[in-house]
């Protein structure tokens, strides 16, 4: 995920290293995506471990790119959290936004890396037991999104602590998946902290958060599989009704507080559509998936060197550990926490990957609809725009959805709709990932 040689990514932590502008690239054989044709900046490599239980030695790993250029000196951070939960943000960082894409297992520079506008690019593996996070203890393991707000909180200091020059600085939490739940309550969290001291506002100025493709209503998103499914034809009424069935059984389960057995009927249902379809939940014009031996193999060799990280710590794309601890949290939602972020004035920037399944635009626009912030009605008033791409991309053979995507926005609340691009809006479609940061971080 970071750099282009092992030699060179063993120099970055001493030194700030331009890498050269790459030549747009198609990234799939079968659908076409390309990179807007901006440098990658210099930048400094920053990481360390967070003890957040000293009686059962959970320890989360947080690593991040300083960008070096001056322009950028007092520009915002932003904190990436990936989803699973137990999906490492590794993932994030070398296939989706970090300044190297090394999602293949070969480094290369990434010219839409989002470092490009923000002072830091933040990653952090999390839960305890994601990715080069580690717990010895099986009680360490996070259980709800309670605890998981905690220890996020103790790793933002952390990161604060060792980053002076981050305080003011407007800071924002971007996620993806279950990451959008995460970040939706470690935001809400953090809103009610700053609040509460006056200092803490001095040295954090939260922004907002970005939820990704985000699973903060699962109940909206098992509801919308059938008639989204029938949508695009690959359903029939017949199949249509035996998923809503599911939704049907998973609700009544939610209704009594059985959340263990509501997980186990989403896998169920799971399994029933993709069985029924072959697609690729993440992207419904695709019936593959990525090779992520490359990337595992990265994991464990260069990036374990460039952070010098113990070799009794082995990295791994997602822990079963973490989701198995995380089963009664999973299918809770967290539109409350999306409503506190709301009142509390902080930003909320939810998009969503038009291609998408596990969660798809049904699922997003029910759950906003079903917000009680005050302005909420204002909201679903409001207009959508067509935004368009700003940035040269050379390749004739782009396609011209992936130019374009459509925004709502009324206050402090906007909805994405990414054209062209699947759950992992940021690696199916780059271009338009980089454009909607760069909207929202040039709007005050």
């Amino acid at each position: 995920m970071i750099l282009i040689l092992l030699v060179v990514l063993v120099a970055l932590t001493n030194a700030n290293f331009p890498i050269p502008p790459l030549p747009s690239q198609i990234r799939r054989s079968n659908a076409l995506y390309a990179q807007p044709t901006i440098p990658v900046p210099p930048f400094e490599v920053k990481s360390a471990y967070v003890n957040v239980d000293q009686v059962n030695n959970a320890n989360i790993f947080w690593w991040g790119y300083i960008n070096k250029q001056e322009e950028l000196k007092r520009g915002p951070i932003v904190i990436w959290l990936q989803g699973g939960p137990g999906g490492s943000s590794l993932f994030g960082d070398l296939c989706e936004i970090g300044p190297v894409d090394a999602c293949d297992g070969t480094a290369k520079p990434r010219n839409s890396t989002w470092l490009s506008l923000t002072h830091a690019l933040m990653f952090v593996d999390n839960p305890v037991g994601t990715g080069f996070s580690y717990v010895t203890n099986q009680d360490g393991y996070a259980r709800d999104g309670k605890q998981i707000s905690i220890q996020l909180y103790q790793t933002l200091l952390d990161m604060y602590k060792k980053n002076p020059e981050f305080e003011g600085l407007p800071l924002y939490v971007f996620s993806e998946s279950y990451g959008g739940k995460m970040a939706s309550e470690f935001g809400a969290y953090l809103s009610e902290k700053i609040q509460n001291s006056v200092s803490l506002a001095n040295k954090i100025n939260f922004k907002g958060v970005g939820l990704g493709d985000g699973w903060v209503s699962p109940l909206d998103c098992v509801k919308s599989y059938g008639t989204f499914l029938k949508s695009i034809s690959h359903f029939d009424s017949k199949a249509a009704a035996q998923c809503d069935h599911y939704a049907d059984q998973i609700q009544k389960a939610l209704d009594n507080q059985e959340f263990e057995k509501a997980t186990g009927l989403w896998g169920s249902q799971e399994g029933f559509y993709m069985s029924k379809t072959a697609l690729n939940v993440y992207n419904f014009m695709r019936h593959d998936s990525d090779d992520l031996r490359g990337l595992n193999i990265y994991a464990n060799t260069v990036v374990r060197k460039l952070f010098n990280i113990s070799e009794s710590i082995t990295w791994g794309m997602s822990s079963g550990s973490v989701f198995a601890h995380m089963n009664v949290a999973f299918m809770q939602n967290s539109i409350s926490s999306v409503d506190k972020l709301l009142r509390d004035k902080r930003r909320v920037i939810v998009f969503n990957g038009q291609l998408d399944i596990i969660v798809d635009t049904l699922c997003t626009e029910a759950w906003i609809n079903r917000l009680t912030w005050e302005n909420i009605e204002d909201f679903k008033n409001t207009d959508q725009e067509l935004i368009q791409n700003s940035h040269p991309v050379n390749d004739p053979r782009l396609s011209r959805e992936t130019k374009f995507a459509y925004r709502k926005k009324f206050n402090n609340l906007e909805y994405w709709r990414i054209l062209n691009a699947g759950h992992m809006v940021p690696m199916d479609n780059p271009v338009m990932a980089y454009e909607m940061l760069k909207t929202v971080l040039s709007e005050k």
